[in-house]
């Protein structure tokens, strides 16, 4: 048998998956298998319970700021897939994190006041019918 350079792969899936991948990969046959403790694997560590409230109202208020912005984006085509950043990339949004939750913080402060806006002019409207 020839010996041949190996890749390294990560595989990430659900706990009920895990069945059904590992019968696919046996399949396979070119595959072999550590545990995920090894020094080598590169995904994060679930986050403890009581902080995913928090992450997950951060991924809100972020994806509702993209979603905001995106309007703005002149680059985008109609049915473009979301872009994928490599490990380099998610390290330099990390080191980012102030400045890009300032951002959240500015764009839903604009909305809260363009809210604010809007009822006066509401308001405003409804008293000129009134007259």
């Amino acid at each position: 048998m020839a010996i041949v350079e190996m890749k390294h792969v990560n595989m990430l899936a659900l706990d009920q998956d895990k069945h059904e991948l590992l019968y696919e990969i046996q399949k396979l046959g070119c595959f072999q298998l550590l545990p995920a403790d090894t020094q080598d694997v590169t995904f994060s560590h679930a986050a403890k319970e009581d902080e995913l409230p928090v992450l997950e109202d951060t991924l809100t208020r972020i994806t509702w700021t993209i979603g905001k912005l995106n309007r703005y984006d002149k680059k985008k085509a109609m049915m473009a897939d979301k872009p994928a950043i490599d490990e380099a990339q998610a390290h330099a949004v990390l080191e980012r994190r102030t400045e890009i939750m300032r951002t959240v913080e500015t764009l839903e402060a604009l909305e809260h006041e363009a809210g604010d806006l809007r009822g006066q002019t509401a308001r405003i409207q409804a008293t000129r019918e009134l007259l």
